[in-house]
């Protein structure tokens, strides 16, 4: 998760997503990983993919969860510059 948060800091979103997909299919209820692979798609203008990102996360989080919290605010800001 580590490794592909680095990697799309430094714009490198296909290797981001190779390490968040690695880290899901190795934990694929892993909030963190979940979350930053959800901005990722964000940061390719795929707010869709991001939005079934969140869902999942809805989903593990039964009281909600600062992850979701966070790419809701992406996404929502990502809708408000459309």
């Amino acid at each position: 998760t580590y490794l592909g948060f680095a990697h799309r800091k430094l714009g490198r979103f296909d290797v981001a997503e190779a390490y968040y997909r690695a880290a899901l299919a190795a934990a694929p209820q892993h909030r963190g990983a979940t979350e930053y692979f959800g901005e990722l798609m964000v940061e390719r203008g795929d707010l869709s993919g991001a939005r079934r990102m969140l869902a999942k996360l809805e989903g593990y989080c039964d009281f909600g969860c600062a992850e979701a919290v966070e790419l809701r605010q992406w996404i929502a800001t990502a809708q408000s510059r459309s």
